[in-house]
């Protein structure tokens, strides 16, 4: 597979969300937080320092010091982003719909330009823009259904999963559709898991923990324990086995699962601390398949690119909601 780096890349549209889709079309990919005077680079192309951006931000409706230093940290990621770059952006041509570019100029401030509520001055210069609906082949399905890592307006991909289901996807001819009867029930029922997500989140931690004991229970795992520490930061919450009946014939084969669970809403600022806890308990076992189920939709981009280079698996967010809210327990 080709190495090529692959950014996510959000923008928050809401009543602008033709405008950045009609400038998409002419191959400029605007991001917000642009107003006069928010430019990242001085006149000579350097970039500017971040006090002196923080300082100018705060001019702009009154902001304070760490919301200024929070933007300039996410945004700043712009400059990163070169020639020949791939950019993911989530819910284009509508909410289920993927669009894929490459990046032929690098970023400018366009002061020239009457834009938009006098924002989305921060540039891209895109080509080949090519969109996918998220249900329409494996590729995107596996893309669209990672978002939820990604929540930052600009994110850096570190999953080599993630950036090769891009590149195969990239190579197909753009599959979008108009909206059909199949998309619409995918936004209800997003929409409905939502709604539904603050119901489980008022149970109690240990029996969350039940509950997903016993969703993997119905989908044929082993329960082996529950709640297993050691006092010493080693910590599996769930740990199940599951049989493989074929090799089962010949030789006992059923590999073992650590699985840590996290009950909160969200942004949890110690979220990597599931992934130490399943480090620290995989010492014990052989080759184990290691998942932190995380009920927050926002996983720090600190913790999946830690996760990733451990190579331990993350369900978080929407996803837990639907492993739970799905299961057959006839």
């Amino acid at each position: 597979m080709e190495s090529k780096r692959v950014f996510v890349f959000r923008v928050n549209y809401d009543d602008a969300h033709q405008y950045i889709m009609d400038e998409l079309k002419n191959g400029i990919l605007r991001q917000g937080w642009g107003s006069p005077g928010l430019s990242l680079i001085d006149h000579t192309g350097k970039k500017v320092g971040k006090q002196i951006w923080m300082t100018n931000f705060n001019k702009i409706g009154d902001k304070n010091d760490e919301e200024a230093s929070k933007r300039f940290s996410i945004l700043s990621r712009i400059l990163e982003i070169k020639i020949g770059d791939i950019l993911v952006i989530p819910k284009t041509r509508n909410w289920q719909t993927l669009s894929i570019c490459t990046v032929i100029k690098d970023y400018w401030f366009d002061d020239i330009s009457l834009t938009m509520w006098d924002d989305f001055k921060h540039c891209l210069k895109i080509d080949n823009l090519r969109s996918y609906s998220y249900d329409s082949c494996s590729e995107a399905k596996l893309i669209s259904s990672k978002f939820i890592a990604y929540q930052s307006a600009i994110n850096n991909v570190w999953s080599n999963t993630f950036v090769e289901n891009v590149l195969t996807l990239y190579k197909q001819e753009d599959n979008f559709k108009s909206e059909t009867i199949r998309q619409l029930l995918l936004q209800i029922k997003a929409h409905a898991l939502n709604k539904i997500a603050p119901e489980l989140l008022n149970i109690n931690p240990n029996s969350f923990e039940d509950i997903i004991g016993e969703c993997l229970k119905a989908k044929g795992y082993v329960i082996a324990a529950m709640r297993k520490y050691d006092g010493a930061g080693s910590d599996a919450d769930i740990i199940a086995n599951f049989p493989l009946p074929i090799l089962n014939s010949f030789i006992e084969c059923s590999p073992t699962l650590l699985i840590q669970v996290k009950k909160k809403s969200g942004f949890d600022n110690d979220d990597i601390a599931g992934i130490n806890q399943l480090i620290k308990s995989r010492k014990n076992y052989s080759n184990p398949i290691c998942i932190l189920m995380h009920s927050s939709e926002h996983i720090s981009e600190e913790t999946e690119k830690y996760a990733n280079k451990e190579n331990i698996k993350i369900i978080n967010g929407s996803q837990l909601l639907e492993f739970i809210l799905t299961t057959d327990f006839n």
